[in-house]
Formats: structure tokens, sequence, C-alpha cells
């Protein structure tokens, strides 16, 4: 009898398990699909986040798993970046909100119509903030689902991500082909010349294809045969990197370049077993279809350079020292200092830089964002904030230590050099900052971490340096 209890429950726990990997297909789908238009698109938030709240709420024994099961580390960032939102909405006592920096206004305004006796948290703007708090149920949700997948459905994972990546790319040439006019899905104004897919912003859009072009690397050639091999790693690769020249995102062009050269490196010590002399020996028909693979790119790269699109890109390079980015940073400096070292609240960035946007740098348009992650982190969450930017970058260079310099999954490998891609890119822009880009960041997150979560032993871990 105890046999036959524990044969079911292990069934169960599979079927379980089974569950948890369509539904972690459908949310990061659902979140590409609708929800790549950041604070600007509500109602298309609000969707993927209910689909996050209901998930969590029917997979309550997985979230339980997640809580005992996790690496401490990693378990404790999770948390951590969901709870300090969360704290800052907490009220306080007027006589310490009021004495913490930056608070001035809201003191002479409570005063105006007489509610200075108000408890109030430290977030200035706490509507902004909750709706921050609500932004990380989705990512949350994909975290624990990604987490109790086996190592099997990781293969599976990065070819989701790549079909999604697909869906990308048609999308963005019915927009090229009508210059936006029929595709475009977001009420913002788009360049007719560029390629914007699921996304408001071409910057999300050309890191979502950098991010989606590493898990083509990441596709092992012992899970899939010939045809999807090519299909998945070869051709994937080489489409998407054509795509993200087509969004015309500087700083995803330079990235590309990275995981080229990361893809390069790949294939060649995959290309053969070693000689004596310790030189890899490369088949004749490898080193042929890599010479045609370069012959081809080369060639592509050339006819688009060479285009309106190609000449447009080069453009935007050359008028890099001419970036509104340079002056939002300096404001945004200033406006750091002002709200230190607690902050002014997660969300309430677009709000409080109007108090220090200097007149010299007035534009027509609003800041909306810093364009700099520590610099809106710093200006959001103080000192907290950056200390805990600080661990997930400690987090992440542990990934990179044991994933690339040591004997891993190659998916492994492949989801480090995108959650490094992420990182980059967030020192000019802010791709975390949609419900798309988090639940990507999220999933890669897990598979950086343990390729096989549900299988992994407390041994392993420990030996990874994590537990």
């Amino acid at each position: 009898m105890p046999s036959a209890l524990k044969v079911s429950r292990t069934s169960l726990l599979s079927k379980q398990v089974g569950r948890a990997e369509w539904q972690l297909y459908g949310l990061v789908a659902l979140a590409v699909f609708v929800g790549g238009g950041g604070a600007g698109a509500a109602a298309k938030n609000m969707i993927v986040q209910t689909a996050g709240l209901t998930l969590l709420a029917i997979n309550k024994s997985l979230v339980i798993k997640f809580l005992k099961d996790t690496p401490l580390f990693f378990r404790a960032l999770i948390l951590t970046s969901v709870a300090l939102p969360v704290l800052q909405l907490v009220p306080l006592p007027p006589a310490v909100w009021q004495g913490l920096p930056g608070r001035d206004l809201i003191v002479q305004s409570f005063a105006i119509v007489g509610i200075e006796g108000r408890w109030w948290p430290i977030s200035v703007y706490p509507l902004r903030t909750a709706i921050a708090v609500s932004g990380l149920i989705a990512p949350l949700c994909v975290v624990i689902l990604a987490h109790s997948v086996s190592g099997r459905a990781t293969e599976r994972t990065l070819k989701m991500l790549i079909l999604l990546g697909w869906a990308n790319v048609l999308l963005g040439v019915v927009q090229l082909a009508t210059a936006n006019h029929v595709g475009y899905l977001f009420s913002e104004r788009a360049s007719p010349e560029r390629m914007y897919g699921f996304f408001a912003n071409h910057n999300t859009t050309g890191i979502f294809f950098v991010v989606i072009s590493c898990c083509s690397i990441g596709i092992s050639k012992f899970h899939s045969n010939g045809i999807e091999r090519i299909f998945y790693r070869h051709l994937s690769f080489g489409v998407f990197a054509l795509s993200v020249i087509m969004t015309q995102s500087r700083s995803s062009i330079s990235l590309m370049i990275l995981v080229l050269l990361y893809a390069i490196f790949v294939e060649i010590k995959a290309s053969g077993s070693h000689s004596l002399r310790g030189r890899p020996r490369i088949s004749g028909t490898r080193m042929l279809a890599a010479s045609g693979a370069a012959i081809l790119a080369v060639a592509a790269i050339g006819l688009i350079a060479t285009s309106d699109r190609g000449v447009a890109v080069i453009e935007r390079y050359n008028g890099l020292s001419k970036d509104p980015r340079f002056k939002i940073w300096q404001d945004s400096i200033a406006s750091a200092e002002r709200f230190m070292p607690v902050g002014a609240g997660v969300g309430a960035f677009d709000t409080v830089f109007q108090l220090d946007e200097s007149l010299e740098n007035l534009a027509p348009g609003r800041a909306g964002r810093a364009h700099n992650e520590l610099l809106e982190v710093a200006i959001e969450a103080g000192v907290v904030g950056l200390l805990m930017l600080a661990a997930w970058l400690s987090w992440l260079l542990l990934m990179v230590r044991r994933n690339l310099f040591k004997a891993q999954p190659p998916s492994s490998a492949a989801a480090t050099v995108a959650l490094i891609c992420i990182a980059l890119q967030s020192l000019v822009d802010y791709p975390l900052r949609s419900q798309a880009g988090l639940c990507l960041a999220a999933t890669f997150a897990v598979i950086a971490m343990c390729p096989n979560c549900s299988g992994r032993s407390t041994a392993r871990r420990k030996e990874s340096g994590i537990s």
C-alpha cells in the first residue's frame, strides 16, 4: 500500500509539472504578445498580470516547492525584489515621512489643504508604486513555473521562445511593408522605417531579437534532429540578427555583435575533437558550411548597409554625440541626490524628474525614463535599490563563472549571455520596464541558475556555490 501511494504521488507530481510547463509557455507567450507596451499600455498589462495571478492561485504547491527548493541566494533576491516596493507603500507617521529627503513639496501641499498630520508612505506616488508591485506578479509566476519544469523542458522552452521570435519577425515584416500603417499595436507614434513587432519601442524589439538569438545558440545538437537544428539554430539566428538591424536600435545592434562573437566561439568549440597539438580539427563539410554562411552574412550586411534603412542606422550612430540621454542622465543625478538615501518610490521617476529637469535640457516631450537603470533605481529606491542591483550583479557574475567557464549545458550558457545583454542595455535604456521584458528575463534567470531544477541535488547546488 505505501508503495502504491508513493507511485500515485509521483504520477500526480509528474502531471502537475507537465501542466506547469504549458502554463509557462502560455504566460510567456501572452506577455510577449500583449505585454510589450510598458507603462503606457495599462489594459494590456492587466491581462498579463491577471493571468499570472490566476496561475499562482492554482499552483500553490509549486509556490511552496519554490520556497523550499530554490537556492537561498536566488530566493532571497526574488523575495527582496518583491518586498522593496511593497514596503514603500506602508504608511508612516508624519514625524517620520516628513523628515525624509525630497518631501518638502508634499508637506507644503498637505499643509495647504489642512491634512499635514496625515500618515504617508515612503513613496511620493503610492499609486505608481502599487502599479509597479502588480507588474511583478507575472515574472514571479514565470520564475515559479520555470523552476518546476524538468531539464528536458528547458530545451523545449528555448524552442518556444524562438517560435515567438519568428512570430515577431512576421508581424515586423508586415509593419515594414506598410510603413507601420498596418500591424503596429500601440497608440504611440511609430517610425515608418523601424521594425517593432509586438513592442511599442524599437529598442525593446531589438533586445528581444538579441536574447532570442541567444536561444538559438543554446539549442543542443543532442535534443534535435538535423532539420530542427538547421531551423532553430542556424536559420533562426540569421533571421533574428538581420531583424535587429531592421529595428535600428543602436544598443541592440552593438549587443548583437557580442552575441555573434559568442556564437562563432561556440561553433568553433563544437566543430570537432582536438588533435594531439591541441588544435580543433574542423571537417571539410563544416568548413564549407561556415564559409558559405560567412559569405551570405557579409553579403546581407553589405546589402542592408547600402540600403536606405542601412544608411539610417549609420546616421544614428553618427548622431550619438547629440543623444538626449546625456542630458537626461545629468538631471537624473541631481534627482537621485534630492531623494537619497530612501528614494522617491518605485515607479515615481516620471513625476519627480520634472523637479530637477534643468531649463537648458527641456525638450518638447517628457523623458519618461532615465534611460539608465542604475540612475532610475537610485532615484526610486535609493541606497537599498542600489544594493539590490549589486546583489543581482553578483548573482549574474556567479552564473557567468559557472556557465561560461565550466562544463554546463548550452542552454544555461546561452541564458547567461542573454542576461548579460539585458544588463548591458539597461545602462542606456530600460529593457525590464515591460511585462514582456520582465517575463523573458525571469525565464532566462531560471534556465541560467539550474537547467534541471526539479532534479537538481543539494550536493550539486553546493558545488555551484550558490546554495
